[in-house]
């Protein structure tokens, strides 16, 4: 487990387990609205800005969907404690391409990662990384 503070793309990191990661990672967080925030009759929208690839996202155990495009949005009226803690999780998952362009450059060749293409002849350790991750800002919003 890592802990952070603030969302960033994997790829900001400097661990390279990290940084080259390919797969799901797990992201949640436990929040109180602040007092008043919204009455029983707002209707709610949670938004969760930029993401690197794929997420499922849930809230206080309720699956609320897939997202695979920036500012994706939930409706999420009815579903938060306004006295209580809430629990936002979000999973994330990305493509292979950073692990193999890890490997190239922490290795010099693939090696994490079985594959029968051919990807020497399309990634190699000069090609960008791609932003991976929940990169956010989440927000809740009010709609009309």
């Amino acid at each position: 487990p890592v802990e952070i503070t603030a969302l960033k793309s994997w790829t900001d990191f400097e661990e390279p387990a990290i940084k080259y990661f390919s797969g799901t990672a797990a992201y949640s967080i436990r929040f109180t609205l602040p007092a008043g925030f919204a009455s029983k009759t707002d209707s709610l929208v949670l938004s969760l800005g930029a993401i690197g690839s794929t997420a499922e996202v849930s809230l206080n155990g309720r699956k609320l969907g897939f997202a695979w495009r920036p500012d994706s949005m939930f409706d999420v009226t009815g579903l938060l404690k306004n006295d209580a803690e809430n629990l936002l999780e979000v999973r994330v998952a990305n493509v292979y391409r950073n692990r193999f362009i890890g490997d190239f450059i922490e290795f010099g060749k693939i090696q994490n990662i079985w594959t029968s293409a051919p990807v020497e002849k399309y990634i190699d350790k000069n090609k960008p990384l791609k932003p991976s991750g929940l990169l956010g800002p989440i927000k809740l919003l009010k709609t009309k």
